[in-house]
């Protein structure tokens, strides 16, 4: 097995986390899911990819579902710790 397939083997199954996260959530919330993407996991890798290192899946308007054109993988806001002074 090539570099580049371990690679690819190791993000297309944090991809695939995401993807049951995502469905999993979309069924807690009661929120739309993409036809498309409850039928196949195939069809979400080629509309969003591979999930790149660190990054999350977020939608952009939380009043629509995880629908193609409103979700992103987007890297995690920061959240500062708080101080003692």
């Amino acid at each position: 097995m090539t570099t580049n397939r371990i690679g690819y083997i190791a993000h297309s199954r944090g991809t695939r986390r995401a993807y049951r996260g995502m469905l999993q959530l979309a069924k807690n919330l009661g929120v739309e899911v993409e036809s498309r993407w409850v039928e196949s996991f195939g069809q979400f890798m080629n509309d969003l990819g591979i999930r790149p290192e660190g990054t999350i899946l977020r939608r952009r308007d939380n009043h629509k579902g995880f629908i193609a054109g409103n979700c992103a993988w987007i890297v995690p806001p920061v959240v500062a710790e708080p101080t003692t002074i």
